[in-house]
């Protein structure tokens, strides 16, 4: 990224904790779709989904709904695409983005572990970062197999936080942060679950894709991985102290401010076809 769009999402981080929690969570969503690799991780589910003019199609966790718009301009007016979301807010926020827009899409409240749908209703279905927060994964997938029409594409993308890397000096501290990031995370482990939980579905023609999103930027990366509140966790743990705490952050914001910062983490998209 270049550093005026580094600063503009800056902007939206600093100021996300003035922000209630469903507006900082939209804020979050809107920030983390700005980043070149999440554009980029979007149009590779939407390629992997193959989509046609006529098609309908599921987003299970829409969140603000934009991926929605997207796939509508794939389907055509005689298409039809559905945001599910267990969130009402997220849906008022949804529909109000895309209100007099004219596309053919639909919001829906819902849980994707118990989809109001009936077997057979989407020609395909997508799913981005839902189920690494989810209790049941593995009901979840189910379900998206059983709306999904056989033929059908189920195209899914989530985070192994176990991957999540930060270049520090006190490897002890940052491991101890770093399991309490992935501990806090329901399913710190889904992204490298996904291909089994398919398989399990009776999923066919799978395809695994790994990607990486590497930043460079200290506060960014501060901000976007949560790194304060699971440090936080690890030192209500006694797995750091507060000295270690302090000196971890300030050494990450000096290699910032130097140039040397340096985090990655590693996430999997996941495509499979339903016989």
């Amino acid at each position: 990224m270049g550093n005026r769009e580094d600063e503009k999402i800056e902007d939206k981080i600093a100021a996300l904790n003035g922000l209630a929690s469903h507006e900082r969570w939209m804020a979050y969503l809107d920030t983390v779709a700005q980043l070149p690799y999440m554009t980029a991780v979007k149009q590779q589910i939407t390629e992997l989904l193959e989509l046609h003019p006529g098609d309908s199609v599921l987003d299970a966790a829409c969140g603000t709904g934009d991926d929605v718009q997207a796939m509508a301009a794939y389907v055509g007016p005689t298409g039809r695409v559905v945001g599910l979301d267990i969130h009402e807010k997220t849906l008022i926020e949804a529909r109000q983005r895309a209100e007099g827009l004219g596309l053919p899409i639909e919001f829906v409240r819902g849980d994707v572990q118990q989809m109001p749908f009936a077997d057979d209703t989407f020609t395909c279905c997508r799913s981005e970062r839902m189920l690494q927060h989810l209790p049941d994964p593995r009901r979840a997938l189910s379900e998206l197999a059983r709306v999904t029409q056989p033929g059908g594409r189920i195209v899914l993308y989530d985070t192994d936080w176990e991957t999540l890397i930060v270049d520090a000096s006190d490897a002890d501290t940052t491991r101890a942060i770093l399991h309490a990031k992935r501990a806090d995370v329901r399913q710190g482990w889904i992204g490298r679950q996904l291909m089994a939980l398919m398989r399990e579905a009776s999923l066919h023609d799978i395809t695994v894709i790994p990607s990486t999103l590497i930043l460079t930027d200290g506060p960014l990366a501060i901000a976007l991985h949560e790194l304060r509140p699971a440090a936080t966790l690890a030192l209500q743990h006694g797995e750091i102290t507060q000295a270690q705490h302090d000196a971890w952050f300030a050494e990450l914001l000096l290699r910032h401010q130097e140039q040397r910062f340096f985090s990655a983490v590693t996430a999997f998209t996941v495509c499979g076809r339903k016989l």
